[in-house]
């Protein structure tokens, strides 16, 4: 059984802190899949979800960078994108510059539910941290952006995109 990393002072700082990331990240994921299941079932989970976000802050995004964005294969990410056409949530259109490529975009009801679902899980996080002190929101916040904005949590940032 490993050792709690907020007490075992022998664990160096990026070894607790990625330690913590670990326990953290499963726990968000429930909350996502618990507001997924209970608000909007009609969504197939958080890949559905995840590309519905991708696509509203990268508009048009190729078929094969959104399966590389994703992280997944090219047949892959085409089965969601039929689930999601066929619900009517986004729209498959040959690219004007080349014709061999395909774009894939929101449609409205498509940018409608996930801006839906971000202000609902907004909402749910908010009501959690609501009894948090401002200093505690404070380095909360902090963390946060310094992880979103080093780029470490991207899939190529340690060792070339490797395993270490």
């Amino acid at each position: 059984m490993m050792s709690n990393p907020n007490k075992d002072e022998s664990w160096d700082p990026p070894t607790r802190a990625a330690q913590l990331l670990m326990r953290v990240v499963p726990t968000l994921y429930r909350l996502f899949r618990t507001v997924l299941v209970d608000r909007f079932p009609h969504l197939s989970g958080l890949p559905q979800l995840r590309i519905l976000l991708r696509l509203t802050t990268d508009p048009h995004l190729s078929l094969k960078d959104l399966a590389e964005r994703e992280g997944v294969t090219a047949p892959t990410m085409s089965k969601s994108v039929d689930s999601l056409v066929e619900k009517g949530w986004v729209v498959r259109t040959t690219s004007s510059g080349d014709r061999r490529s395909i774009q894939i975009a929101l449609t409205p009801k498509g940018a409608a539910l996930a801006n839906e679902v971000v202000d609902d899980l907004r909402t749910q996080f908010a009501i959690r941290l609501g009894s948090w002190d401002k200093r505690s929101l404070g380095v909360l916040i902090e963390a946060m952006t310094l992880l979103e904005s080093s780029g470490i949590l991207e899939p190529d940032s340690a060792n070339g995109g490797k395993p270490v």
